[in-house]
């Protein structure tokens, strides 16, 4: 009993007290990066919600609809590229919260599982990751899509400069498509490394008993 209690009112090392802190600054930087991405999201939403909604209604449309062709995927490739920016550093942060830093607890300390290699975010990260791709891709690329088929009549006419726009947006939304595609891809390796470590990443750090 008493070396029971000389346990728990025993102070933590130096090393974990360091630990702790880089990851509570780590996961403030996650809830963070978070709301910064939600934040894009939205303004993203109503952005491109404006341009398609005034370029329907507008009577001035006949002036407006060519600028949708290049304004709309460019807001696109711009939100999704922050978006995903944010995502694929999240996840490199989880990996090193539970690959690398948590290897420098005490053995005793690590015995506590972390949620990100637990078989809780193991269910739920996979499955989720796949309803994010759905719902990126349709937000995403949806809105460029509604523009060329507002424009689409133009390619069927003589080569305009609206054709060139039609071709950019096109270009630019296969980007689009696929930039959410690897983000996905990369997300997925990150959360395999971590439920599926290699044995290098194992290994503690130099001067580790």
């Amino acid at each position: 009993m008493a070396k029971f209690q000389d346990i728990q009112m025993s102070e933590p090392s130096a090393t974990t007290r360091v630990v702790l802190q880089y990851m509570q600054e780590l996961r403030a930087e996650v809830i963070e990066r978070l709301k910064m991405r939600d934040a894009i999201m939205i303004a993203y939403l109503a952005g491109t919600g404006a341009l398609l909604g005034f370029g329907v209604e507008h009577p001035a449309t006949g002036q407006l609809r060519e600028y949708l062709l290049i304004l709309v995927p460019f807001l696109s490739l711009g939100a999704i590229s922050i978006v995903t920016q944010h995502q694929d550093q999240i996840a490199a942060f989880n990996q090193y919260l539970t690959n690398e830093l948590n290897l420098c607890l005490p053995p005793a300390e690590r015995s506590v599982v972390m949620f990100n290699n637990s078989l809780a975010a193991k269910e739920h990260t996979m499955h989720n990751l796949w309803l994010v791709l759905i719902a990126q891709f349709l937000l995403m690329c949806g809105p460029p899509v509604v523009a060329i088929l507002i424009n689409g009549p133009y390619a069927f006419r003589p080569w305009t400069n609206k054709n060139w726009l039609l071709s950019a947006n096109v270009m630019i939304t296969a980007l689009v498509a696929w930039r959410v595609g690897y983000s996905l891809y990369y997300r997925r390796k990150i959360m395999q490394s971590i439920f599926n470590p290699h044995p290098k990443t194992q290994t503690r750090p130099r001067g580790k008993a």
